[in-house]
């Protein structure tokens, strides 16, 4: 991807950054819904005050995806900005990478019951479908205008 910037795709990655950092925001406003989510999950299985303890790794992991994910975008956005060579192949990677994690973090049970609050989840896959933009949007062939 050589030449002129496509806006189309800079502002789909730009999307794709402003969901993750409300996917991640959102771990921190359902602090407590993921505290009594999992309660609601673990009790009867494990001790009450070992449910606090997970929820903070669970925060925690959520955090670092969160960070690793702003991370991402802000490599990809640089990529398309200065046209890097490689830029196609890291977004399809980023995209099964963090797609991946998304769906696990969606789907993920213990004890039969879903380890994250649907809302929660759903959330941290919203940046998702931005990716897939993305990688759609690089895939498609650039339209060459003649000069006059």
């Amino acid at each position: 991807m050589t030449g002129t910037v496509d806006r189309r795709v800079l502002t789909a990655v730009y999307v794709g950054l402003a969901l993750t950092v409300v996917a991640t925001l959102a771990v921190v406003v359902g602090n407590d819904t993921l505290l009594r989510h999992l309660h609601e999950v673990e009790d009867g299985w494990i001790a009450p005050e070992r449910v606090a303890g997970n929820q903070s790794v669970v925060a925690t992991y959520l955090y670092v995806l969160g960070g690793l994910g702003v991370l991402s975008w802000l490599l990809v956005a640089w990529m398309v900005r200065t046209g890097k060579r490689g830029t196609r192949a890291v977004a399809v990677t980023l995209l099964v990478l963090g797609g991946g994690l998304a769906v696990l973090n969606l789907l993920m049970e213990e004890y039969g019951r879903r380890i994250l609050p649907t809302l929660l989840g759903v959330t941290g896959v919203l940046p998702s479908l931005a990716g897939l933009a993305v990688v759609v949007l690089l895939w498609r062939p650039r339209r060459v205008v003649a000069a006059a």
